[in-house]
C-alpha cells in the first residue's frame, strides 16, 4: 500500500514538472534508506534490484515504471556493493551458465534502454571510481564500466555474445537469438503509425501515449540529423511530416518514436539506429516502419522534395534505409506487409514504382535502388 501511495504521489509530481529528463546514478546500498521498494523525495527514484528472473511481463512493467519516473525528472538511483560492484541481478541463484548470461542480458537490455533514453537529454557521467560488473561464470570476466572501454553499451554487446555462446548458438541470427533466450523476437511490420489522439499527451509523461500506441512496439519515423536523437516528451521535434504537431507523436519525442535520418545521402546516424532496433526486436518488441495509404513513407515526403533533390542522393539514402530494414528481417519473428501489398514510390522516376508483398520482392527492390545509387 505504501508503495502505491508513493507511486501516486510521484506521478502527481511528474504532472507538474517541466519534463526535463532525469539522470542515472549509482550509490552504495543502504539497507535503511532502501528498505522500501520505492523512495521518492521529488528528485530521486530508488531502483533496487527490480528485475525478476521469473517473467518478462514483470520486467517490462518495472522498466516502464523506471522510465516514466526518469522522464518525469527523477534521478534513478541503482545499488552498488561496498566495493562499487553493480547489484543488478547478482542476488539471484542460477543453475547454469546459460541461465546466468541469459538473465543478465535481459536485465541489461532494459538498463541499456534506460541509459539510452537519458543520453539525449541529460548530462550523464560515468561514476568515478568506476562501478564494476561481476561475472559469475568468468566468460567475460569482471569489468569496470568506463567511457573509455565502451561503457554499458559495450557490456551489453558482450553479454549478448556470451548468451549466444552459452546457448551453443551462432551469433547474429534470429534462430540463435531465440535459442539463447526465452524471449521470442518481435516482428517487423509495414503499417500506418497511429496518431496519439490527445494533442497534449506529452504534458502527462511518456505513459500517456499508451492510449494509442503499444508499449511493446517501436515506431520508426523520418527525421533529420538533429531531431532523430530526440526521445523525451519535453523535446519539440521542430519539423514537418512525421515531426509535425498535427500527427503521430504531435511534434514531441518519445522513447518508442525512433527517428531515422532520411534527409542526407549518407544516412548519418542510421547504423546506430539499426543496432538499437535489432536489440529491441531481440527483446521481443515489434518494429513498425510507416506506410501512408499503403505506400512506404520513409524519405518519400519532404526528404525527397526539399532535401535530396538530385536523384543520385535520394537513391543513395533509400538504398541504405532499405538495406537496414532488410538486415532486421533475419532477426525478426516474421515480416508483415499491408494486405494489398506495399507500394514503394520512385520519387525520381528512374526505377519505377514497385508493389512489395514478400521479402524476396523487398530484396529485389533494395538491389535495384542500390544499383542506381552506385552509378557514377
Amino acid at each position: 500500500m505504501l508503495v502505491r501511495i508513493l507511486l501516486f504521489f510521484f506521478c502527481a509530481l511528474i504532472s507538474e514538472a517541466s519534463f526535463s529528463a532525469g539522470s542515472i546514478r549509482f550509490e552504495i546500498f543502504d539497507a535503511a534508506k532502501w528498505a522500501e521498494k520505492v523512495y521518492s523525495a521529488g528528485e530521486e527514484y530508488i531502483a533496487p534490484d527490480v528485475f525478476s528472473s521469473q517473467g518478462e511481463a514483470q520486467n517490462e512493467a518495472a522498466y516502464l515504471r523506471l522510465l516514466q519516473n526518469m522522464l518525469g525528472g527523477a534521478a534513478l538511483v541503482f545499488p552498488l556493493s561496498s566495493k562499487n560492484e553493480l547489484l543488478l541481478g547478482t542476488g539471484k541463484t542460477f543453475s547454469s551458465e546459460k541461465e546466468w548470461y541469459g538473465f543478465q542480458y535481459k536485465v541489461y537490455t532494459y538498463f541499456q534502454r534506460l541509459w539510452s533514453s537519458s543520453e539525449a537529454t541529460s548530462s550523464r557521467e560515468y561514476p568515478n571510481p568506476p562501478v564494476v560488473w561481476l561475472d559469475q561464470y568468468k566468460k567475460i570476466k569482471n569489468r569496470e564500466i568506463t567511457k573509455e572501454n565502451g561503457g554499458f553499451k559495450r557490456l551489453f554487446q558482450k553479454l549478448k555474445i556470451a548468451t549466444e555462446e552459452a546457448a551453443g548458438a551462432e551469433p547474429a541470427t534470429a534462430s540463435s537469438a531465440t535459442a539463447s533466450s526465452a524471449t521470442t523476437p518481435g516482428r517487423v511490420r509495414f503499417a500506418p503509425i497511429p496518431n496519439i489522439r490527445d494533442i497534449n499527451w506529452w504534458q502527462h509523461g511518456e505513459q500517456a501515449a499508451w492510449t494509442d500506441w503499444d508499449p511493446h512496439t517501436y515506431y520508426v519515423w523520418g527525421a533529420n540529423k538533429e531531431n532523430m536523437k530526440m526521445r523525451n516528451p519535453a523535446d519539440i521535434l521542430g519539423g514537418s511530416g512525421m515531426a509535425s504537431p498535427k500527427i503521430m507523436a504531435r511534434g514531441h519525442g518519445h522513447s518508442h518514436y525512433i527517428g531515422m535520418n532520411t534527409v542526407t545521402a549518407g544516412g548519418e546516424g542510421n547504423e546506430a539506429v539499426y543496432q538499437e532496433l535489432k536489440d529491441f526486436l531481440l527483446a521481443g518488441n515489434n518494429i513498425i516502419f510507416p506506410t501512408l495509404n499503403g505506400a512506404f513513407s520513409l524519405g518519400s515526403g519532404s526528404a525527397a522534395k526539399n532535401h535530396l533533390k538530385k536523384p543520385k542522393g535520394w537513391y543513395q539514402s533509400q538504398a541504405k534505409i532499405l538495406l537496414n530494414i532488410q538486415r532486421l528481417f533475419r532477426h525478426a519473428n516474421g515480416v508483415d506487409y499491408p494486405e494489398k501489398g506495399m507500394n514503394w514510390v520512385d520519387k525520381k522516376g528512374v526505377i519505377g514504382n514497385r508493389i512489395i508483398n514478400t521479402n524476396a520482392q523487398f530484396t529485389a527492390l533494395q538491389k535495384a535502388v542500390q544499383a542506381e545509387a552506385d552509378k557514377p
